[in-house]
């Protein structure tokens, strides 16, 4: 009701002086007419820290370069693509979660493997080329400020960066590798068998020079010295031939014009020969029967007493009663032999065993020439479908031990020298069909096609272990390769280039399929301890699903614009609707509730109060995440009234400010007129 008193009327007018006054204060400078003659003006922040300089800085320029200032958002929308030597990098002028750009941006700088190669200065976005060694890079991206702070590193792509001269340069590392894994070992392994094989070769030449003819100075007559007995005809009567054997002469004959005669010993001879140095061969043996029997019996040397039935057996042979430098020819059968040396025929194990050793001149076969040679042969308990026994003998420098030959033709060997070894089998037509060769660095495992090429190549050093996969076209199929800090499996399409990749290193691992240039990725999984996400060109877009510590993000560049960015977290949850109490004094019309939709906060329900007039009344207290970063309002309009305001603050008061003008009394209000979004 309105007043006639004065005293009332002058406190109005001073009360709207006042009021006035104040706005008037709000409009109008403080620092009207002001000046900075050659200073600087130093600003802090709240903390007292120096943040800039306004002004005439400390060099003498003029300016005003902040020193200080907040981490600057992550860019997004940013892409790395290897080329020849070179890494083309790009940034669509955007940042993460859609920040706004920073008032003090100085560049979008580009990192490869950690360290800062170049940066954009356009804020608007930009690309650069930066210079790279070959090999699978990492391409990072932060945000750098003009006082020199940067944001966290995002993005990390890999990218493969071919060699300068990339086709020529690719074909030289493939053939390095070729020659290194394969050609080499199989060149070393040829080489060794070569030399086994030429050895053999001159072992069985040298056996076969059986026969050296001399000629007798001019006389006419030849003199043969053979292994053999006589077998060609005579070039004229009194030619000579010897047979001889380990240098030890065991016969001789004389041509006597039509015919070999053997040439005898006289009795004058015989007689002065030391019986222990007699070799039985011929008709030697006879004479020296003959010279035994007059010498020993006839004078009654040996008598019917002293061959006693039993007198003469094994227990009567003492170690060292039968004394001889060599036993030669025939087989040796007995428990012990000491001493001397025992000389070609044959040791073997006893014939009832399941299996036997024998050793012989002749006992091992040489799978790669065909031949036998000296050695231990190995007769297998089950002998069905042999050609050839297993055995071990000399070869080369080294030791070879065989697994013998069957009826198709197909065979296996191991070869051993003091520092490697290897292991082959072998096809009917001799050709290598699998190898295994060790040194002391290194082991190399290969599968060899009936053509000679290699389908397969596991090889293992110290430091590192590699498996290739070839196909029947000579390209590589697949490799496989591990060290101590990383590991890779790569698929090849039949041009050379990567189809695919998986790569495990010590802080991340990925897998990615590639474009059909074999250098960038078509689509993506990569995961580290910062984050993980899922990444796909297909189409032409790039599109992005990546999960980190502030969220769960959709990036893609669909539809054209440069990129957009979603957090699932925001974008895909729905609370539905919580219902909250209300102020002391506030009367509840319609139930009072809230719901989280993508993030906006809704509200529903009507109150109903004395508003208190020219001022602010709490209507209710919502929870600290449903809070705003900054206060926001909102008009409540009511039928016939002036209008009033809605307001959530960042404390989380819901309240409405009912205007001066408007007569008291009560009524009911909507609060569903005022949305926000969170934080």
């Amino acid at each position: 009701m309105a007043s006639n008193d004065p005293s009332l009327r002058r406190l109005a007018r001073q009360l709207t002086s006042m009021q006035k006054d104040i706005r008037d204060l709000q409009t109008v400078p403080q620092l009207a007419h002001s000046s900075l003659d050659d200073h600087g003006m130093p600003v802090y922040d709240a903390d007292g820290n120096l943040t800039v300089t306004i002004g005439k800085q400390a060099d003498g320029t003029w300016g005003a370069p902040p020193v200080k200032g907040p981490v600057p958002p992550q860019p997004a929308g940013v892409e790395a693509e290897g080329d020849a030597g070179v890494i083309r990098a790009s940034w669509q002028g955007v940042f993460w979660a859609g920040a706004a750009k920073p008032m003090d941006f100085e560049a979008v700088e580009v990192l490869v493997d950690g360290t800062v190669y170049a940066g954009i200065h356009d804020p608007q976005g930009g690309s650069v080329s930066v210079p790279a060694l070959g090999g699978v890079r990492t391409v990072s991206f932060r945000t750098l400020s003009q006082a020199g702070i940067v944001s966290a590193a995002m993005g990390h792509v890999q990218v493969t960066v071919e060699p300068r001269v990339s086709e020529q340069m690719q074909e030289l590392h493939e053939n390095l590798d070729e020659l290194n894994d394969v050609t080499l070992p199989e060149l070393r392994d040829d080489l060794a068998g070569s030399a086994e094989d030429l050895q053999g070769k001159l072992d069985n030449l040298n056996a076969r020079v059986d026969d050296l003819i001399v000629d007798g100075g001019g006389s006419g007559n030849f003199t043969t010295y053979s292994i053999n007995e006589p077998s060609d005809v005579g070039t004229g009567e009194g030619d000579q031939w010897f047979r001889v054997v380990n240098g030890e002469v065991l016969g001789q004959w004389r041509w006597d014009g039509s015919a070999w005669q053997a040439v005898t010993l006289t009795d004058a001879i015989i007689a002065g020969i030391d019986l222990s140095k007699l070799v039985s061969n011929g008709n030697l043996s006879e004479i020296v029967a003959n010279k035994m029997f007059t010498d020993l019996f006839a004078a009654n040397k040996i008598t019917s007493q002293e061959i006693a039935a039993g007198s003469i057996t094994t227990e009567k042979i003492a170690a060292e009663g039968i004394v001889a430098d060599v036993i030669q020819g025939g087989s040796f059968v007995g428990e012990t032999f000491e001493g001397g040396s025992f000389t070609g025929g044959l040791f073997k194990t006893s014939d009832d065993l399941p299996g036997q050793v024998e050793i012989a001149d002749d006992a091992h076969f040489y799978p790669t020439q065909g031949v036998a040679g000296p050695g231990i042969r190995i007769v297998p308990e089950d002998q069905r479908d042999f050609a050839a026994f297993p055995g071990i003998g000399p070869a080369g420098d080294g030791a070879e031990l065989s697994g013998g030959m069957n009826t198709s033709g197909e065979s296996a060997y191991v070869f051993a020298r003091p520092n490697s070894a290897y292991l082959r089998t072998l096809r009917a037509d001799g050709s290598i069909s699998s190898n295994i060769q060790a040194n002391p660095d290194v082991v190399v495992l290969r599968t060899v096609r009936a053509d000679g090429s290699t389908s397969s190549n596991i090889q293992a050093s110290l430091d590192a272990v590699s498996l290739r996969t070839a196909r029947s076209d000579g390209t590589i199929s697949s490799t496989i390769q591990a060290s101590p800090a990383s590991a890779f499996l790569r698929n090849r399409r039949t041009d050379g280039t990567v189809s695919s990749q998986l790569r495990a290193g010590g802080e991340d691992s990925e897998v990615g399929v590639f474009k059909p240039n074999g250098s960038n990725y078509a689509s993506l999984l990569r995961a580290s301890s910062d984050e993980a996400y899922m990444f796909t060109s297909a189409g032409g877009a790039t599109r992005y699903l990546s999960v980190d510590a502030n969220g769960i993000w959709v990036k893609t560049s669909a539809g054209g614009g440069g990129w957009r960015e979603y957090n699932l977290e925001e974008t895909a949850q729905d609370s539905g609707w919580n219902n909250f109490s209300v102020s002391s004094g506030i009367t509840l019309v319609q139930q009072t509730a809230w719901r989280n939709k993508g993030g906006i906060i809704w509200l529903a329900g009507s109150v109903r109060a004395d508003w208190a007039v020219g001022a602010w009344t709490s209507i209710a207290t919502l929870p600290a995440a449903l809070r705003p970063s900054r206060n926001i309002r909102a008009t409540a309009p009511i039928d016939g009234r002036p209008t009033h305001l809605l307001e959530i603050n960042t404390a989380g008061a819901l309240r409405l400010y009912r205007p001066p003008n408007d007569a008291g009394g009560g009524w009911a209000v909507q609060v569903s007129t005022i949305m926000w979004p969170t934080g």
